[in-house]
């Protein structure tokens, strides 16, 4: 080999390993970046969780409902809330997943309350046959909540909300599907990274190797479908 020639597979070698080392400290540093929000936003939630004080309001709610005394109906939607609030503070604590049956006692807590809002406005259907799997705190009840808040407000009658779970030899699935006002979902798109559900399909792919995927026409409504791979589950 040329002196030419050994010069120029050293400069050759040197540039490929150049451009390796840029794409792997690009990839170190959005792992880090990622790692920071991640701890951030666990930071954020600790400095909340500080400062409240659980005791002093359900204490408060307790004396509240003396006062709701003789009104069934108040009562009834403080002790909802005492639950609701219980649950919520209780589960900002998780920083692993939680079983499906927590989050789904979780939603149900919150459509209760929903329901002494929306009245006969809303109607719920549990078609629930899988629940001995694991999804991130929180992760469940934003989309039902969404399909309530965004779906059944903005229609003219309210609507229904159903949620689906089911199970296969490789996967199991949620779908929380409403008969809403519906959107275009270009425009989820166009905001997709300020969005809190491109929040919750981050945090299911990372701690559950799961997918989000979200369906919606505007005027026949929207159908989130969540996946937890089993091979995942089975590794915990």
């Amino acid at each position: 080999m040329t002196t030419a020639l050994y010069i120029g597979a050293i400069i050759v070698v040197i540039s490929i390993t150049l451009i390796f080392a840029v794409i792997h400290n690009k990839r170190l540093a959005k792992i880090a970046q990622e790692r920071l929000e991640q701890e951030q936003t666990q930071s954020r939630t600790t400095t909340i969780l500080s400062q409240l004080n659980p005791h002093f309001m359900y204490n408060i709610i307790s004396a509240i409902n003396d006062l709701c005394e003789g009104k069934p109906e108040a009562q009834k939607a403080l002790v909802a809330f005492s639950d609701y609030l219980r649950v919520t503070i209780s589960s900002l604590k998780h920083t692993k997943p939680v079983s499906f049956v927590t989050e789904l006692n979780h939603i149900k807590h919150y459509l209760s309350l929903e329901k002494l809002r929306f009245e006969e406005r809303m109607q719920v259907i549990y078609d629930i046959t899988a629940t001995d799997f694991m999804v991130p705190v929180l992760s469940v009840q934003p989309i039902v909540e969404n399909a309530v808040s965004h779906g059944l407000f903005n229609k003219l009658g309210g609507g229904t909300v159903r949620i689906r779970t089911t199970e296969t030899e490789t996967e199991y699935s949620i779908t929380v599907a409403d008969d809403g006002v519906g959107f275009d979902t270009e425009i989820l798109n166009e905001a997709k990274n300020n969005s809190g559900i491109e929040n919750v399909r981050k945090r299911i792919a990372s701690m559950c190797g799961g997918t989000l995927d979200i369906y919606s026409k505007p005027g026949v409504g929207t159908r989130v479908h969540i996946n937890i791979p089993k091979a995942k589950e089975e590794a915990k």
